[in-house]
């Protein structure tokens, strides 16, 4: 029976694809313990030496043994990675050296601690990315990793062990990974524990009544079985759906119950629900959606037990066929279903032998290894058909009546004429007839069309006429075809044309769903993803909404509902946030059309990423009448992809909120270091010189005097410059930099500046050249000065004594004036030449000194006279600055 469904064509691909990226991407096995001290390091190092010992190329990316002695010992022999030191606030930490990994290039990689959070300003923010780079280029990694850090589980061990988990690993990082569960006893650990293996003994004391409670304990503990068991269960699916494997294996049971819209299905959930919960099985409830249309009544009782199987924990699964027991078969057969269960029908036994048997019977004949549970349904529960009518259907007597009135007219415009055209041709006609009638009515009238317009034909038209006694045996022949031709050809066009709808509605659903998913996919903010709801629930459901999102999180917080609206407000009101806050505290669905506050004028879904929940959507119908099925799946799965967008953008809105603290910290340490640095500097030369004054012997010397007196007055210039400078940084950024403009030679401008140089104590040789006949400049000559003085004085810090710097003047064109300071130094690095101008810039590895406002300062001053400012590596070596005044603006 199986040979009979054809692989699906995605299914297909999807596989193919993850084959084709494993095969280019590194392998990821990953290590998993339900807590610290559960063994997963030393299992990595054993994993890691039996394959030294097969002869592949491993290395220690990091491994971090906590000073256990029996850890260390496995370390041996293995090459280890150095790691890369990173000072942050004044401690020195040490990280894994990603490039020298890559530079090494081995064939496996150890990385412990998965979900540990770099050190700012490192490549990554979480390990787990530098290992995602590793496996990209081909390299295989060993990791570890704690149950708790498992995104999609921290909610639920935080509510169990009263923990925040701030560090995770995004599930879908897992999803191709190899996992080792490394299983350890609650008594076991905590013996271990006790013993000092795993904390120092004070550490292990609070740890074993806080976190490492046994109760906690046993909790992590089913928590990593029931995740690896669930990855079990996926790579099985995975290699069932690859091999093209058409049949169930009977690994774990998993229960599968059929729904509809009978009253009876409510027991057949109850029934199944109870049996999953014996077993500790996963259990999935199925709809067959056969491409009719349902009545209102029957609508509504389909989604109320659908509600009903979501309520008691099932997986609800709507999918479109023209057969409910091949629609059973191919859902039992993907999710690998070892058990059906379905109610006992009571269906016409004229409708059961035109099928080949009951849908219990063919069922049980179609099985082959999924075992099958009858239950027998209520005895006040209806039963879903009679032979002649179809509760579906809203006027299924009107299609007997028109395949009645059909053939009939058909007969009587053909007997004036059958002498004419012969009753060969009447038979045609009536074949003609009811094929045309299978495309609009159903299987049955067509049944009936073709039994009618065989008794009609044989009784008016076949000799001898008026009578159904035939003497031709050519004739009887006919007759038995011409049944059989119309029962099967009209049974066969009108079980096409019901696939052709199941097909549509199917083709339907699926373009909505691209139109959703393409929409939500190009949003880049949380306001536009809402923007893009509204739109979309407007263009498929008619209707409108307003979403609710939690408040921010912070440490230890509680969880709960921001009163701030997103979308339309007009819905707002007390009444509703109270039905939303219900929504968002119970993670249940709520409101109009529901059985919990129904009065509301809303219907309110919980947001619940993988995360936990993250708001909540509430949804206005503009037409008062509940969804269909079908309907309800596509908007159910509408909600998902909302939800998976907002946790995309709010995870967006949490990293830049990280980079930004990152980068404030960054700017914090190099302002305090600067500033601190420049203090330090004059503070210690005003010190020493006042102490040095307080010397009798020292103070009376006259010449010592002076040079004291030098020093001081060098300390207080730096003072004052560093003060200056922050002054002028804080005049530019409020926007108070006002110049006093004047026309000035370019001579007297450079006459200023190497006066102010000289003032400065230097060794490097600066060469002055001013072109002749330079037109008169309109600037404010003391700011002015002030800019090409900071420029000067960054070549004198970071040029070597004895170089030179050469300051030239020069017109480009007849409106542009060129002023160039070069030096013959080292230059700088490319990277370095964009962010040279911003405050407190340093380029990596220079020498310290000044404020890092200096070049920022030169900047805002060159473009307040409307020009503007480069620096360039010399061809040869040095650094070179070009200042361009546009003398066309500074005169208009």
């Amino acid at each position: 029976m199986y040979e009979e469904f054809r692989p699906n064509p995605d299914e297909i691909l999807k596989t193919i694809l993850k084959e084709e990226e494993k095969v280019r991407k590194g392998n990821l096995r990953v290590f998993l313990g339900m807590c610290a001290g559960s063994g997963k390091t030393y299992a990595m190092l054993k994993a890691a030496q039996q394959a030294k010992k097969e002869g592949v190329d491993i290395v220690a990316g990091y491994v971090e043994t906590h000073g256990r002695t029996e850890t260390e010992q496995l370390l041996e022999g293995l090459e280890l990675i150095p790691r890369l030191q990173r000072k942050y606030r004044d401690i020195v930490l040490e990280e894994m050296d990603i490039d020298a990994i890559l530079a090494r290039n081995p064939k496996v990689v150890l990385v412990d601690e998965l979900a540990h959070s770099n050190v700012p300003e490192s490549r990554h923010v979480k390990r787990y990315q530098d290992v995602e780079e590793l496996l990209n280029r081909g390299i295989n990694v060993y990791t570890t990793l704690n149950v708790q850090h498992l995104e999609s589980r921290t909610e639920t061990i935080t509510e169990i062990t009263g923990v925040r988990i701030h560090e995770t690993v995004p599930d879908s990082f897992l999803q191709t990974a190899e996992i080792d569960l490394i299983d350890i006893s609650p008594d076991e650990l905590l013996k271990r524990m006790s013993e000092g293996k795993v904390y120092v003994p004070d550490k292990a004391r609070d740890a074993m009544t806080n976190f490492f409670r046994k109760g906690n304990l046993h909790a992590l503990r089913e928590i990593a079985l029931r995740f690896t068991a669930e990855r079990v269960d996926i790579d099985l699916m995975d290699y069932m759906h690859a091999k093209n494997i058409l049949s169930t294996w009977k690994t774990t049971e998993k229960l599968l119950v059929a729904v509809g819209p009978s009253p009876a299905s409510q027991r057949l959930i109850r029934w199944t629900r109870r049996m999953a919960y014996n077993l500790g099985a996963q259990w999935i409830a199925v709809s067959i959606d056969l491409g009719e249309t349902l009545s209102n009544k029957t609508r509504e009782a389909l989604i109320k037990n659908q509600e009903l199987a979501r309520e008691l924990g099932a997986k609800i699964i709507q999918v479109t066929d023209n057969d409910v027991v091949m629609g059973l078969l191919k859902v039992a057969i993907q999710y690998n279903v070892t058990q059906i269960v379905i109610g006992k029908t009571n269906e016409h036994p004229l409708r059961n032998f035109l099928n080949g048997g009951s849908i219990v019977d063919r069922l049980l004949k179609n099985s082959e290894n999924i075992d099958i549970y009858v239950v027998k349904a209520d005895k006040q529960a209806k039963s879903f058909h009679s032979f002649w009518k179809n509760e579906e259907q809203k006027s299924p007597y009107k299609e007997y009546l028109s395949v009645v009135l059909t053939i009939l007219i058909i007969g009587v415009i053909s007997f004036p004429f059958k002498s004419i055209i012969g009753y060969q041709t009447v038979g045609l006609f009536f074949l003609l007839g009811i094929a045309g009638l299978s495309l609009k009515v159903g299987r049955y009238p067509v049944i009936l069309a073709a039994l009618l317009g065989s008794l009609i034909w044989d009784f008016f038209f076949i000799p001898p006429l008026f009578t159904f006694h035939i003497t031709n045996f050519h004739d009887m022949i006919a007759l038995f075809a011409n049944f059989f031709v119309a029962m099967t050809g009209g049974t066969l066009i009108n079980k096409i044309r019901k696939n052709q709808v199941v097909l549509q509605k199917s083709q339907d659903n699926l373009s909505k769903l691209f139109s959703i998913l393409e929409s939500l996919n190009n949003t880049d903010s949380i306001k536009e993803v809402i923007r893009m709801t509204r739109r979309e629930l407007n263009k498929h459901f008619d209707a409108d909404a307003m979403v609710f999102l939690q408040t921010k999180e912070e440490e230890n917080a509680v969880r709960k509902l921001d009163p701030r609206i997103f979308g339309n407000t007009e819905y707002y009101d007390e009444k509703e946030f109270s039905v939303a806050n219900w929504v968002f505290d119970n993670k249940k669905q709520a409101g109009k059309y529901t059985n919990t506050l129904p009065d509301a004028n809303l219907q309110y879904f919980p947001l619940i990423s993988k995360k936990g929940i993250i708001g909540v959507l509430g949804i206005k119908f503009n037409k008062d009448s509940k969804l269909t099925p079908d309907n309800m799946i596509l908007l159910r799965s509408f909600i998902s992809q909302v939800t998976a967008s907002l946790q995309r953008e709010i995870n967006v809105d949490e990293n830049k909120n990280k980079q930004i603290f990152a980068e404030s910290q960054k700017l914090f340490q190099t302002v305090l270091n600067s500033i601190s640095h420049e203090l330090r500097t004059p503070i210690s030369v005003i010190t020493t010189a006042v102490s040095n004054m307080n010397d009798e012997k020292t103070a009376s010397n006259p010449a010592f005097r002076k040079e004291l007196g030098e020093d001081l007055n060098a300390a207080a210039m730096r003072l004052n410059a560093l003060v200056e400078n922050i002054l002028d940084v804080s005049r530019i950024e409020s926007g108070y930099l006002s110049l006093n403009l004047q026309m000035y030679e370019v001579s007297d401008l450079m006459g200023t500046v190497l006066n102010e140089i000289e003032k400065e104590p230097h060794r490097q040789k600066i060469n002055l050249t001013i072109e002749d006949n330079l037109p008169l400049v309109k600037m404010d000559i003391n700011w002015f000065k002030q800019a090409i003085v900071n420029i000067v004085h960054n070549a004198i810090m970071y040029t070597p004594p004895e170089s030179v710097i050469d300051i030239r003047s020069f017109l480009n064109g007849t409106h542009q004036l060129i002023i160039e300071v070069a030096d013959n130094g080292t230059g700088i690095p490319e990277d370095s030449l964009k962010k040279l101008f911003d405050k407190f810039y340093r380029v990596p590895g220079s020498k310290s000194g000044g404020t890092g406002l200096g070049l920022t300062i030169t900047k805002a001053i060159v473009e307040a006279h409307h020009g503007h400012i480069i620096a360039r590596n010399r061809a040869k070596s040095g650094l070179s600055f070009l200042i361009y005044l546009d003398l066309e603006k500074q005169n208009g």
